[in-house]
């Protein structure tokens, strides 16, 4: 599969705002801060919330379209981290780029635990996409791809300008499929596929396997 890049412009951002403090209004939502803080039109996804690996802090976790392309499947992963009571600073955590035969990706789950050999747990990240075939494709495909990608504990303090992805111990947990394959001529059902890691609970399971 292929891997998420993330091009220089986006690197050059995520230095360029993790330097700015986003001020939330009182009344604001998080859907609502997070669009008028950074000209978004609209999201496509409720933005997640979930307490930091230490319980001190509620972080934001949201995705924005790739240069505001809409239809597009490409999106941007943004971690906000709380420097005080109304305000935020953001790191990138990555870009997730669409794979040919699926829908966009959307998160599945988060949360954090150990996956490598500090004390500090990591952040993991569960995404889930459709499979949607390609026209004049041999098989059709039905059901739900599921992907986990892991990143090295944030920094609560000095937020960093982008999240450091764990490549080796992300690929346990490439992308697989929960579905079913057909032969698009003919409509027969090829094959049934399961995903081993589609939950929490299996992702944590290995990594304890693993030692972590």
């Amino acid at each position: 599969m292929r891997r998420i890049v993330v091009t220089t412009v986006f690197i050059v951002l995520a230095f360029a705002s993790n330097a700015q403090s986003y001020k939330r209004n009182p009344s604001e939502n998080n859907e609502d801060f997070i669009k008028r803080s950074f000209s978004l039109e609209d999201l496509r996804y409720p933005v997640k919330r979930i307490k930091s690996w230490d319980s001190t802090k509620e972080l934001l976790i949201y995705l924005s379209d790739f240069q505001g392309q809409y239809n597009s499947t490409e999106q941007v992963c943004y971690l906000l981290t709380p420097t005080d009571s109304n305000s935020y600073r953001r790191t990138l955590i990555d870009t997730l780029w669409g794979e040919g035969g699926e829908n966009e990706k959307q998160i599945d789950t988060i949360f954090f635990t150990n996956a490598d050999k500090d004390k500090e747990p990591e952040l993991i990240i569960m995404l889930k996409a459709e499979a949607h075939s390609p026209r004049f494709a041999d098989n059709d495909v039905e059901g739900y791809y599921y992907q986990t990608s892991i990143y090295d504990t944030p920094n609560l303090i000095l937020p960093k300008p982008k999240l450091t992805y764990l490549k080796d111990i992300s690929q346990k947990f490439d992308e697989e499929l929960e579905g079913k394959v057909y032969n698009s001529k003919s409509g027969h059902l090829l094959r049934r596929e399961h995903a081993k890691y589609k939950t929490a609970k299996a992702v944590i399971a290995l990594l304890k396997n693993m030692g972590y």
